[in-house]
């Protein structure tokens, strides 16, 4: 069944959402932020990839190379990372920033 039809009136404001297309905006702007440790940088990327592009667990998984359940993990493990380092912290914060995300 498909979604129902929109509801249009005149100079009315709608959402459109967009799924997927920040995927690799995010990529390139952790790439940049991030360049210095390569494990840290994946992992970074998963979790602003799970947070902030719509996309679903497998296909953020298809495109780092890991499962769904690595998908989570790594999502989950950073975020707790970023409770004990305000470094990565702030450089994160910057990211979100830069980009302009706001959580799908």
């Amino acid at each position: 069944m498909g979604r129902p039809l929109r509801i249009e009136y005149p100079d009315a404001f709608c959402h459109i959402t967009a799924r997927g297309n920040e995927r690799q905006n995010i990529i390139k702007q952790a790439s940049k932020a991030l360049n210095e440790d390569a494990s840290l940088l994946k992992r970074v990327q998963i979790y602003l990839c799970h947070k902030f592009s719509g996309q679903k667990l497998k296909e953020i998984g298809l495109h780092f190379g890991i499962g769904v359940s690595g998908v989570s993990q790594a999502s989950r493990r950073v975020a707790l990372q970023i409770k004990d380092d305000k470094k990565l912290k702030k450089k994160i914060d910057k990211i979100i920033l830069d980009l302009d995300l706001s959580i799908v």
